[in-house]
């Protein structure tokens, strides 16, 4: 959400998170940030967070509120977790075409992304269903 808002100040940014992350700098952050809001403003931001709904957690978009510092720190933190994460998802798609390259003939490579957070079962209970022929499914 935060790099939707950065592109309607600059319109020169991709929205490709890769190259978005080889264009701007923290510095370029920090700088836009500071000349773009003005020193006694309160900042509204759009985020994911979260939330508790029905007695589960769930992620919404929630506003947030910053003073003009608070929001600077909060985004600057932000980016670092997003470039770390543009470089592991750099790094695992080297490593899958790595290993599709060297794939042995009749074998297959299975890459399975769990950004749905699915649970994980223990194999006794997994038995369990088994044994007592009650139907189980992945849960998220």
């Amino acid at each position: 959400m935060k790099l939707k808002s950065i592109r309607s100040e600059r319109n020169d940014i991709s929205s490709n998170p890769e190259t978005f992350s080889t264009k701007v700098s923290e510095q370029d952050m920090t700088d836009m940030l500071t000349n773009k809001i003005q020193d006694d403003t309160e900042v509204e931001s759009e985020e994911w967070q979260r939330v508790e709904v029905e007695g589960k957690k769930k992620m919404k978009i929630v506003k947030s509120k910053y003073r003009k510092e608070e929001y600077i720190k909060h985004t600057q933190l932000q980016f670092q977790d997003f470039l770390q994460h543009v470089s592991w998802v750099k790094t695992q798609y080297t490593a899958i075409r790595n290993l599709k390259a060297r794939l042995p003939r009749n074998e297959i490579l299975i890459h399975m992304e769990f950004a749905e957070n699915f649970t994980c079962i223990n194999a006794d209970e997994v038995q369990a269903l088994i044994e007592t022929a009650q139907e189980f499914h992945c849960a998220r």
